[in-house]
């Protein structure tokens, strides 16, 4: 979140700034979220594929969301957003598992958690407007950070069983960005994006958001969220997918066009 605040005083201290043509939007929602999470991570040839919900008990979170939008003069969006995501998992294994170079045999008790952390920048510049500017699409670059920790643990083994894995993913993805704006205080939009990494997997992030603005300064917003990672150093892989509906609401600073 620093980084957001950061970007929040450039902007504010950017020459040439004027309200009536640019604006800021402080949003933060709740992501009510289906996920699937499987990992394959070996040592001298040894791995298992793992299933976090299935082989370790994971069950679906609701997560917070920081968002921060602003509208540029003309045709461009800067958006930045952060979600962090903690899972955990208590069950005695169903199988023998390998992860990371430590076996933990049918039926011990494994303790499980993954932590993920997601910071994103997107930058919409929307070339094509039609029906006066009321619909808009364009290209779109985003970029996210990824934070990630995964550990599993034996706790009643004696000696006990323990091993993490943890590690930083950047992911630039392109796609493009649309808004159609119905009514003055009504805008529906649109972001999806993805890359292809070749045979070290894949990335794609995608959203449809309706926002509503009742009075001047403070709105709601609704929509529907999907993200996929998929990378691959094979034979070790990840699978991280999280989708789901979300509902928050926004405050503006500003006019946006």
């Amino acid at each position: 979140m620093r980084i957001a605040c950061c970007l929040t005083c450039l902007l504010w201290l950017a020459p040439g700034f004027g309200l009536a043509q640019r604006a800021l939007d402080f949003e933060g929602r709740y992501w009510v979220t289906d996920s699937t999470q499987a990992i394959k991570v070996t040592d001298n040839g040894k791995g298992t594929d793992i299933n976090f919900k299935t082989d370790l008990g994971f069950v679906d979170k609701n997560f917070p969301e920081a968002r921060l939008t602003y509208h540029g003069k003309g045709r461009s969006k800067l958006k930045v957003g952060f979600v962090q995501a903690r899972y955990d998992g208590d069950r005695n294994v169903q199988k023998t598992i390998d992860f990371g170079g430590t076996t933990y045999t049918f039926g011990t008790r494994v303790v499980s958690s993954l932590k993920l952390q997601d910071l994103k920048l997107g930058w919409a510049y929307q070339f094509v407007r039609l029906a006066g500017g009321k619909l808009r699409l364009g290209s779109f670059l985003q970029g996210h950070v990824l934070w990630f920790r995964a550990g599993l643990a034996a706790p009643n083994l004696r000696p006990p069983l323990a091993e993490s894995e943890r590690g930083v993913v950047p992911i630039p993805m392109v796609g493009i960005s649309l808004d159609a704006v119905p009514h003055s205080r009504v805008n529906i939009s649109g972001d999806f994006s993805g890359l292809k990494f070749g045979k070290y997997g894949s990335a794609v992030d995608g959203e449809l958001a309706v926002k509503l603005l009742p009075i001047r300064r403070l709105g709601f917003t609704a929509g529907y969220r999907s993200f996929r990672l998929g990378p691959k150093f094979d034979p070790d892989y990840a699978v991280v997918r999280i989708s789901g509906l979300f509902v928050g609401a926004f405050a503006r600073l500003g006019s946006a066009e």
